[in-house]
């Protein structure tokens, strides 16, 4: 099977609908958001984002691409963190952060 990384056009528009779902994003259930309400959500992403040229997966795999792409930025951001509380002694880090729109993954 031939997997294509999603384009940047594609990240940029995943972190945008995830920035204005934030029931979504914290993937936290309760009565009023359940398990199939986040699913037909993530099928509708999965929609916008193949529609866009670059990667087509299912709605599956853009869960997953968001996860991923949201535990490498926040252990990033746990570095730059652990390297700024650090006493010294050794050169600059460079670390750093690229976001890919309005919200930073959490």
């Amino acid at each position: 099977m031939y997997r294509v990384r999603p384009t940047h056009n594609q990240m940029k528009c995943l972190v945008d609908l995830m920035a204005h779902d934030p029931q979504l994003c914290s993937s936290k259930f309760t009565q009023s958001f359940t398990h199939k309400i986040a699913q037909q959500r993530w099928e509708s992403i999965a929609v916008q984002l193949n529609s866009l040229p670059g990667a087509e997966k299912d709605w599956h795999k853009w869960k997953k691409t968001w996860q991923d792409t949201r535990n490498i930025t926040k252990s990033k951001a746990a570095a730059i963190k652990r390297h700024l509380g650090g006493t010294g002694g050794g050169p600059v880090a460079q670390l750093g952060l690229t976001f890919w729109g309005g919200c930073s993954p959490t």
